[in-house]
């Protein structure tokens, strides 16, 4: 019986190791991954950008051509990701405010915690606009955790033709 090459695991050999990759190295790519996603680059290659505008995600990554968006309905994971991290941050900053003003407190309507109130009103609309980009992206490190990407999230980059510029058939 011949020897398994590393990173096959006795399967076709493609691009990405199977199960013959340690430890350090497995969480080292993870990682990277999720560094990755909140740099707003390609979680794959790195190279490339994942936004075409603040809400408008690439199809796939012009470096590599991995497919970002893997099935309908992917980016449903991110929506939840969205809200969580609002909900828990101003959650969080509305519980200090009132465990540091608790005396104040007691006396509810006050121009101090109205302030506050109005604040955190606020940041509950605007905060979910501004991560909305870093969770799609978490979103899809957060998935390649459990289903790496194999050659079937990768489209082929079409080539480009060059033109080449002829005055005299300029219309």
């Amino acid at each position: 019986m011949q020897p398994k090459p590393p990173g096959t695991n006795g399967t076709a050999a493609h691009a990405f190791p199977t199960h013959d990759v340690d430890r350090r190295g497995r969480l080292r790519a993870r990682v990277i991954g999720f560094g990755r996603g909140l740099l707003l680059r390609c979680l794959v290659c790195g190279s490339g950008r994942l936004l075409r505008s603040w809400f408008r995600f690439k199809d796939h990554c012009p470096g590599c051509g991995y497919t970002f968006e893997r099935e309908d309905g992917y980016f449903s994971g991110a929506m939840a990701l969205d809200l969580i991290v609002t909900e828990l941050s101003l959650t969080a900053v509305l519980l200090a405010a009132m465990f540091l003003t608790w005396p104040l407190l007691l006396s509810w309507p006050t121009p101090e915690l109205l302030r506050a109130w109005y604040i955190s009103i606020a940041a509950a609309g605007i905060l979910p606009l501004l991560f909305y980009p870093f969770s799609k992206a978490l979103w899809v490190a957060f998935d390649h955790l459990f289903r790496p990407p194999t050659p079937a999230d990768f489209t082929a980059r079409p080539r480009r033709q060059h033109v080449r510029y002829r005055p005299d058939r300029a219309a």
